[in-house]
């Protein structure tokens, strides 16, 4: 586990996966069909419990200004801050894994459940899962 410091909010547009865990990765593909560079930049999983429901949200990071107002996506922004982290590489193979990692980033002390939980897919082969830690932990 290691820690990572996001140091400016990140804009991201997407959209709601309403049959988590089903549909994620045809949620993903519809993004980067529609946006420039396809998969050249960094796309996220956003997640968090409502009652006894995971509401999930396919993104992609913004490129300029209101990009996914314009293709006619919601926007959402990952807050600044350190998060628990866990890399995995070659994640496509351990996608049943995800839920078992955050698990154990769960188990942190001082973590600000107010935040998404994150999935930064750096790129085809690299991911990182993430969960916020609240500011004064580190202050």
């Amino acid at each position: 586990m290691e820690f990572i410091d996001i140091p400016h909010d990140i804009k991201v547009f997407g959209h709601q996966v309403l049959t988590f865990p089903n549909g994620v990765g045809e949620a993903f593909d519809a993004i980067v069909e529609r946006v420039e560079g396809g998969f050249s930049r960094p796309f996220y999983g956003l997640a968090r419990m409502e009652g006894n429901s995971v509401i999930y949200m396919a993104a992609a990071i913004e490129k300029f200004s209101e990009e996914g107002k314009q293709l006619g996506y919601e926007e959402y922004v990952i807050q600044k801050g350190k998060y628990a982290a866990i890399t995995i590489t070659d994640w496509h193979s351990k996608l049943s894994s995800l839920p078992g990692i955050f698990s154990q980033l769960m188990k942190m002390e001082g973590l600000d459940p107010e935040h998404w939980a994150v999935e930064w897919y750096k790129d085809d082969d690299e991911m990182v899962c993430m969960l916020r830690m609240k500011d004064e932990v580190f202050n």
